[in-house]
């Protein structure tokens, strides 16, 4: 199954490649224009662009501009990967443990888990592209072992961050509110991993993701 996605992904990209070079052939003009307006666009951060990319470049220049400590965008990129392998290693783990129970609704959770992925290692994931989640996030709110913390998680999904700042934490908040949308993604991407790492665990008490397959 694996196997046949891949080569299926594959066969997309070569099609799709002979296309883009088509177009900077034909209209170089438009190509360049767009290239340049991709690359103008890339330093948006914080609200507009709440992403773990632009965090960690927010985090590099703070600490550039403050604490002397200059981070080459090799090396914050380089860290990028880092996470973004982190969150690819660990999802993976969770698909195969998936795949190797018996329930039900296995592939909508495994498109749940593809949408998360993508929110949390996109480059530009950008604050209106965090709608993809919306379903995502209802389903493991209302399918989980922590039913008593479904009203706070509730609430810190659908939470419209308010523009406070508590006295002497201003960059705590000032991070934390910019990147909120960003912050709760990942808590739905590990209540997620937890629950499929835990199914089938106890044997006496059916898993809460998803109902049993008889």
């Amino acid at each position: 199954m694996i196997k046949k996605s891949t080569n299926i992904l594959c066969a997309r990209v070569w099609l799709f490649s002979p296309i883009c070079l088509c177009s900077m052939l034909l209209y170089p003009i438009c190509s360049q224009v767009g290239i340049r307006n991709a690359f103008a666009v890339v330093s948006e951060r914080g609200n507009i662009v709440p992403s773990t990319f632009t965090l960690l470049s927010d985090i590099s220049k703070w600490l550039s501009e403050n604490a002397g400590v200059a981070i080459p965008p090799t090396i914050q990129f380089a860290i990028f990967l880092i996470f973004a392998a982190a969150v690819i290693f660990f999802t993976y783990k969770a698909y195969i443990r998936l795949n190797n129970l018996k329930v039900k609704n296995k592939q909508m959770v495994e498109v749940f888990l593809v949408c998360l992925v993508y929110a949390l290692i996109h480059p530009r994931f950008k604050d209106y592209a965090y709608i993809l989640l919306i379903v995502p996030a209802y389903y493991i709110i209302m399918n989980n072992h922590f039913t008593k913390a479904n009203l706070f998680v509730f609430f810190l999904a659908v939470l419209v961050y308010p523009p406070f700042i508590i006295p002497g934490t201003e960059l705590v908040f000032e991070f934390f509110w910019k990147y909120y949308p960003l912050m709760v993604a990942y808590v739905i991407w590990g209540m997620y991993l937890y629950e499929i790492y835990s199914s089938g665990k106890e044997p006496d008490s059916a898993p809460a993701l998803f109902p049993a397959d008889k």
